[in-house]
């Protein structure tokens, strides 16, 4: 089989072939869209990738392919001033081996947003651990204690949990002096009156929420047991890994270390990403058992329906629905159980009295035919049929005759 653009690119860089590439993954996945598969959930997947890399450049923030050259000589620079590929990838969450590949020359291209990363970290960026005289961030805080803060109120705002400023009388961290710094900044000209009488100190709220406009683009060092909690939820609802790597675009490597606990810290960056993420949103790629939906489905076969027009109706190419695997996407699940209670068979028994008592209102045909067009078009149904030839109706034509019935004798 001709081997199409997309594929030829693969193999020009050293990979195996979609297809082989895309074989055990389920539909859904943009890989098998790539591959060659054209089914409802993998055109969606790729609009939803196509979508996203739109709403990304118009943000600027464009990950598309770019050399590595300019990452490459950023990491020999910082190695030059004694910054350590072990550090740039702390600092960066870039994993080591990447880091080490593009050093070495092994690795010629990368994503645009790993470039960003890489040519963001700076010596101090590099070093926030590095220890530098305390007094500078003493004059500092004191100065705030003078004006009415309390010792806790500026631990909090610091993001020490404990509530107790227990920093070094001698040395502190060059991120510990620059959080000082920040918040000094911040909270010291919210005192300052315009006129002589004394301000008062803003309130332990005031002060935590002054704090997190101060930090909310802070990338320092954090705790990485929430984001673990938060892998594991994510885990326990079946998504995998390899989607969880691609959304927020941090290698699987790393998110396996996590995971393991061998990772105990990670940036305020990468925390914020993978904390972000949803079942919701991933919901194109998790996986849930299929019995629910081909149960549902045999119903509406067994009430008249066919599989080829269950599959027009939930926008299928292919008659199959997808349904011959254990495990389907959520997204595709949802989708049934939606379709099932749209036309799941109920009984005309009602429909055909209110269609009745219409016609003994003075109803023409006509006219009641007129009115169910108009309805149609205000709730953008498409089918305003009215025919009813058996004892069951599905669900959905019977409501929409409840809703004309209610509107016609209002």
């Amino acid at each position: 089989m001709e081997m199409t653009t997309t594929q030829h690119q693969f193999a020009s860089r050293g990979m195996k072939p979609l297809s082989v590439i895309a074989e055990g993954r389920a539909h859904g996945d943009r890989i098998r869209y790539l591959a060659g598969c054209r089914c409802e959930q993998c055109r969606a997947a790729n609009a939803a990738y196509a979508k996203s890399r739109k709403q990304a450049q118009s943000a600027g923030d464009w990950n598309g392919i770019v050399s590595a050259e300019r990452a490459r000589q950023h990491l020999k620079d910082l190695s030059s001033k004694g910054v350590g590929r072990r550090s740039v990838s702390a600092a960066c969450d870039v994993a080591e081996p990447i880091i080490g590949e593009i050093l070495n020359g092994r690795k010629l291209r990368i994503r645009a947003r790993t470039e960003r990363t890489i040519l963001a970290v700076t010596q101090a960026a590099a070093s926030d651990r590095s220890l530098v005289p305390a007094a500078a961030a003493w004059a500092m805080i004191n100065e705030l204690l003078d004006v009415g803060y309390t010792k806790r109120q500026l631990a909090l705002a610091l993001g020490l949990k404990n509530g107790a400023l227990q920093l070094s009388k001698t040395r502190v961290t060059v991120r510990s002096d620059y959080e000082v710094r920040r918040l000094h900044e911040r909270l010291l000209p919210a005192l300052k009156a315009p006129t002589e009488q004394k301000a008062q100190p803003l309130s332990s709220d005031q002060v935590l929420q002054q704090a997190n406009e101060t930090t909310r683009y802070w990338n320092g060092i954090v705790s990485a047991e929430p984001v673990l909690q938060h892998l594991q939820h994510l885990s326990n609802k079946g998504v995998h890994l390899r989607v969880i790597s691609q959304a927020c675009d941090v290698a699987e490597q790393i998110l396996r270390k996590i995971l393991s606990g061998r990772q105990k810290h990670v940036r305020a960056e990468t925390e914020r990403m993978i904390l972000s993420l949803t079942e919701s949103a991933l919901s194109t790629h998790i996986l849930v058992p299929a019995n629910r939906a081909r149960a549902l489905v045999n119903r509406l076969l067994k009430a008249g329906y066919s599989k080829a027009q269950l599959a027009q109706a939930l926008g299928q190419k292919s008659a199959s629905l997808q349904l011959n695997q254990p495990c389907i996407t959520a997204r595709l699940d949802t989708e049934i159980g939606q379709l099932y209670e749209r036309l799941r068979p109920v009984s005309s028994a009602r429909a055909l009295q209110q269609l009745k008592q219409l016609s003994q209102e003075g109803y023409t045909r006509t006219q009641v035919r007129q009115r169910a067009q108009d309805l149609a078009r205000s709730l953008g149904v498409h089918d305003d049929d009215l025919s009813i030839s058996g004892p069951k109706i599905a669900n959905e034509k019977a409501e929409f005759i409840g809703k004309l019935h209610a509107q016609m004798t209002d």
